[in-house]
């Protein structure tokens, strides 16, 4: 179980994309005005790879635009990590950007399509915040992230890395990272390193990890260095910071978990 801990780098279970992706830029809020005169036409350019595609104009869109349209790529062993989705408002000359949504792909597609906010920051460097946009995404196809296993071997609930700007679902790569039915961060290697890939870069991120614990209810509040460890009854969450000190989760195999609750029900 040793050698794996150290092999471990999370990236390494990051494959290419090869079949259909598809974003749907479906409207934005608060948006900066960036025109002296009139309203501005907002509309959406997405970036992934060197394929650049747009969506259609909403004139007067001003603040709050509606685009509320697909845009497609068909992706052959692709490995682009990062996609650019630029808010841009329609001029006589040049077009001016409003905002920029820079972020790993991963955190824009969900199986279930679900639709999620984003942080529309003035620039790439998500220093300055600009209004937000709210994205679907999926994808059709092999690659990407590990995928979640439906029952998780050791109790693993979920597992999210990133902020209130920007989270990506990464409890497929935890379930693959469980060695000795333990989780295990080595203070030498930043969350960033591990899995790969920067959720929101210049801003604080972390890991948080959802657990059940043995079958005995429990009730934990307290702080371990840089681990917050809060819940009741049989789930656990704990929060690792992208930099952080050796941090060891124990966790229960199921088998044993539900052998656990099997005796508690005979007494």
């Amino acid at each position: 179980g040793h050698t794996k801990q150290h092999r471990y780098t999370a990236m390494a279970d990051i494959r290419p994309f090869t079949g259909r992706l598809t974003i749907v830029p479906i409207r934005a809020e608060g948006l900066e005005e960036t025109q002296l005169f009139g309203k501005q036409d907002p509309y959406v350019e997405i970036q992934f790879g060197k394929d650049v595609q747009k969506t259609p104009t909403h004139k007067d869109g001003n603040k709050d635009p509606v685009w509320n349209y697909a845009i497609s790529y068909d992706l052959k062993d692709m490995s682009e990590r990062v996609i650019s989705i630029r808010i841009k408002n329609k001029n006589m000359g040049i077009d001016n950007q409003i905002g920029v949504v820079r972020c790993p792909i991963y955190a824009v597609i969900s199986p279930d399509k679900k639709e999620k906010w984003f942080t529309v920051f003035k620039d790439g460097d998500n220093k300055k915040e600009c209004g937000r946009i709210l994205l679907k995404g999926y994808f059709e196809g092999t690659g990407g992230l590990p995928s979640a296993p439906k029952e998780s071997k050791y109790g693993l609930v979920a597992a999210s890395f990133g902020n209130k700007h920007i989270e990506i679902d990464v409890l497929g790569f935890c379930e693959e990272m469980v060695s000795e039915s333990s989780l295990s961060f080595s203070k030498h290697i930043p969350l960033t390193q591990l899995f790969g890939f920067d959720p929101c870069s210049n801003h604080d991120k972390t890991l948080t990890v959802t657990y059940i614990v043995d079958g005995k209810s429990l009730d934990v509040s307290h702080k371990e260095g840089d681990l917050d460890i809060f819940g009741s009854g049989k789930e656990v969450i704990e929060q690792i910071k992208n930099k952080h000190n050796d941090v060891k989760i124990k966790l229960v195999p199921l088998c044993i978990f539900f052998w656990h609750l099997e005796r508690e029900r005979e007494k």
